[in-house]
């Protein structure tokens, strides 16, 4: 497990608590599915403060339960093609979105919650 590096005087929150508009940075090597904690900043900072450093900005532009009823866990396959249905990022300058899923240890904890993130550089 990797944790985002802190910032000082910004929240600190995981991946439970990501809300849309969520703005934070990460290396550009860490596995973005492994991060359990997320240092959030205003999001005008987190793209200034990537530039030519090799860092990451990355905001939370969706949040959805993917779950169909009292479902088990559906497979990656399925829960990607839920995740493309409202995954999107409109007005962040994103080179990609991301869907951080649930596995199958956190689908009930989670009540299949998934998270959209963009990705940009400055």
């Amino acid at each position: 497990m990797s944790t985002v590096a802190l910032v000082a005087g910004q929240q600190t929150v995981t991946l439970d608590d990501l809300e849309d508009g969520d703005c934070f940075v990460f290396d550009e090597e860490m596995d973005l599915q492994n991060l359990t904690s997320f240092d959030l900043q205003p999001c005008a900072n987190a793209l200034a403060s990537v530039k030519g450093s090799g860092r990451v900005a990355a905001q939370v532009v969706a949040t959805s339960d993917l779950r169909t009823g009292d479902e088990e866990y559906p497979s990656v396959e399925e829960l990607l093609l839920r995740a493309d249905t409202f995954c999107t990022a409109e007005g962040f300058n994103a080179y990609a979105v991301i869907p951080l899923l649930p596995d199958e240890s956190t689908w009930t904890r989670r009540q299949g919650r998934a998270v959209c993130v963009a990705l940009a550089r400055a």
